[in-house]
C-alpha cells in the first residue's frame, strides 16, 4: 500500500517513517484544520470535506518561509514584543523631539530671563545714579534697589550655573555666567561708591566699574541665541562718569563742612578761654570782697578792688566783641556780652554805693546797694541761661554732620 508525504507529496509506502525526499516525519498525522474554510477534517483525509482544499497543498504552504513568519508572528509573546518595540520607538522619537525642540525652548527661556534682569538692573544703575537724584536724600532707597537687583542677578546666575547646557550652547552658557557675575559686581561696586564717596578707595572702585562695563559690553556681543537679544542701554557706559560727579560733589560739600567746622572750633575755643577767665575772675572777686569785709579794710582797698573787677570785665567784653561769630552763633555772642555788661554795671553801682557810704550818706548808699543786688541777680540769670545755650549749640555746631 502506498501513500504520499504530507510535506512534499512524494509517494512513499506504508512502512516508511521519514520521507526519503524531504525527511519529513511520515509516521502518522492527526486531525487537521483547513486553513481555507476552518473545517475540521479526520487524519486520513487528503482533501477538506467541506471545501475540497488539499491537505498536502496546505502543508506545503505552512512549511514555506512566509507562512512560518506569519505563524510565528501570531504567537502572543511575539505580539507583545512587537508592541514593546513600537512603544520603544515611540518613546525614542518623543525623547528626540523633546530634547531637540521642547527642551531647547525651555533652556533658552533662561537666556530671556537673564536678559530681562540685566536690562532692568542697568536701567536702575543709570537712572538712579544721576547726581541730582543722589542729592535728594534718596540714597538709602537707591542702595536698597541696587541690592534687590543684585539679588535677582545672583539668583539667575546660580540657577544657570547648575544647569547642564545643551551641547551647542555650552560656550554661550559660560559667557552668560561670566556676564551675570560682572553685572553683579558692578551693582555691588556702585553701592559701595554711593555709600563711601569720601573714601580714597572709591576712586579705585569707579575705575574698576569702568573696566567691568567694558567687559560686559564685550560679553553681550558674544552671546547669540534664538529669540533673545542682549542689547545694552547705550547710556550704560556713562555710569562711571555719573558716579564721579556724585563723588566730587560730596567731597566738595564735605570740604565746605570741614572749613565751617574749623571756623566753629576757632570761635568756640576763643569763647571757652573768655568764659574760663570770667569764671575764675568772679570767684576771685567774691573771695576778696568777703576777706575785705571780714578782716577789715580801708576804703582805698575797697575802691581799688571794685575798679580792678570792672577793668577785668571790660577787658573780657572787649575780647568777646573782637571775636568773629560764625553764622548760628551770633545770639551766643550777644548773650555773653549782655552778661559781661551787667557785671560791669554791678561794679559801677557798688562803687557809687561805697562812695556814698564813705561820705556817710547811708540812705543813698543802701539804695545803690539794693540796685546792685538786682543787677547781680539779673546778671546771674543771664549767665546761667547763656551757659546752658552755649553748651547745646557748641555740641551741635562742632559736629560735622550738622553743618
Amino acid at each position: 500500500m502506498t501513500r504520499r508525504c504530507p510535506n512534499c507529496n512524494a509517494e512513499i509506502d506504508a512502512t516508511t517513517y521519514f520521507c526519503p525526499k524531504c525527511g519529513n516525519d511520515c509516521r502518522g498525522r492527526e486531525d487537521w484544520l483547513c486553513k481555507k474554510c476552518q473545517a475540521k477534517n479526520p487524519a486520513i483525509a487528503d482533501f477538506c470535506k467541506n471545501c475540497g482544499y488539499s491537505f498536502y497543498t496546505q502543508k506545503s504552504k505552512e512549511n514555506s518561509i512566509g507562512e512560518k513568519i506569519r505563524t510565528w508572528g501570531r504567537k502572543k509573546y511575539i505580539k507583545y514584543g512587537l508592541a514593546g518595540l513600537l512603544v520603544l520607538f515611540a518613546a525614542f522619537g518623543g525623547a528626540y523631539y523633546y530634547y531637540n525642540y521642547v527642551s531647547e525652548t525651555h533652556y533658552l527661556l533662561q537666556y530671556e530671563e537673564a536678559s530681562r534682569n540685566i536690562e532692568d538692573a542697568n536701567d536702575t544703575l543709570i537712572k538712579e545714579t544721576l547726581p541730582d537724584i543722589l542729592k535728594k536724600e534718596k540714597r538709602d532707597d537707591i542702595q536698597k534697589q541696587l541690592q534687590e537687583k543684585k539679588a535677582a542677578i545672583d539668583d539667575i546666575e546660580g540657577r544657570i550655573s547648575k544647569k547642564h547646557p545643551l551641547e551647542k550652547y555650552a560656550s554661550q552658557q559660560k559667557t552668560l555666567i561670566n556676564l551675570l557675575q560682572k553685572e553683579s559686581t558692578v551693582l555691588e561696586q556702585t553701592n559701595l561708591a554711593i555709600q563711601k564717596p569720601l573714601s580714597s578707595e572709591t576712586d579705585n572702585v569707579i575705575a574698576n566699574i569702568k573696566d567691568d562695563i567694558d567687559i560686559i559690553i564685550s560679553l553681550t556681543r558674544q552671546i547669540n541665541v534664538p529669540n533673545t537679544a542682549f542689547a545694552l542701554n547705550t547710556d550704560f557706559s556713562i555710569l562711571p562718569h555719573q558716579l564721579t560727579l556724585f563723588v566730587e560733589d560730596q567731597r566738595k560739600i564735605n570740604q565746605e563742612k570741614l572749613d565751617k567746622l574749623a571756623v566753629m572750633n576757632e570761635f568756640f575755643q576763643k569763647m571757652d578761654n573768655v568764659i574760663q577767665d570770667y569764671d575764675s575772675e568772679k570767684t576771685d572777686f567774691g573771695s576778696l570782697l568777703v576777706n575785705l569785709r571780714n578782716g577789715g579794710y580801708t576804703w582805698l582797698d575797697y575802691f581799688a578792688l571794685l575798679e580792678q573787677a570792672k577793668s577785668m570785665r571790660t577787658g573780657l567784653r572787649n575780647q568777646v566783641n573782637y571775636i568773629t561769630a560764625p553764622q548760628g552763633t551770633e545770639d551766643l555772642k550777644r548773650q555773653f556780652i549782655d552778661t559781661l555788661t551787667l557785671s560791669i554795671q554791678y561794679c559801677d553801682t557798688m562803687r557809687v554805693g561805697a562812695n556814698l557810704e564813705f561820705h556817710q550818706n547811708n540812705s543813698g548808699a543802701q539804695k545803690n546797694y539794693a540796685k546792685a543786688k538786682t543787677i547781680y541777680g539779673k546778671g546771674q540769670d543771664t549767665y546761667t541761661q547763656f551757659v546752658s545755650n552755649y553748651q547745646v549749640i557748641k555740641s551741635q555746631l562742632t559736629n560735622i554732620d550738622n553743618l
